[in-house]
């Protein structure tokens, strides 16, 4: 199945972010796949990805969620920027040097 409307939910408390989901859910929303966790060393995030059915249902408003920094180090590695990549992981979220770098070799 190809979801052309998703929207990835991040919050730093996971009974925020179930909250947030069941509202989506009652809206027509469904989550695909399980809840993702991003960790670093000052916070962990929680990530649920959430879909409609129809293009009609206007839930999801803006369609990317993400922090504008996680589409910018994407940007970087696919361009072959993987070190300066892992730098801006590591200078936004607080992750050390280890943890930012295998964030990007396996989402990137």
């Amino acid at each position: 199945m190809k979801y052309n409307k998703y929207k990835n939910i991040m919050n730093k408390d996971l009974n925020s972010l179930d909250q947030t989901i069941n509202d989506f859910i009652s809206k027509g929303c469904k989550p695909i796949g399980g809840v993702s966790i991003v960790v670093g060393l000052k916070n962990i995030l929680y990530v649920q990805t959430i879909t409609v059915d129809s293009d009609s249902n206007s839930v999801l408003g803006e369609i990317n969620s993400e922090p504008l920094y996680f589409r910018e180090v994407r940007e970087l590695a696919s361009s072959g920027n993987k070190l300066s990549a892992v730098k801006l992981l590591k200078d936004e979220t607080g992750m050390d040097l280890r943890e930012a770098k295998e964030w990007v070799d396996n989402n990137c």
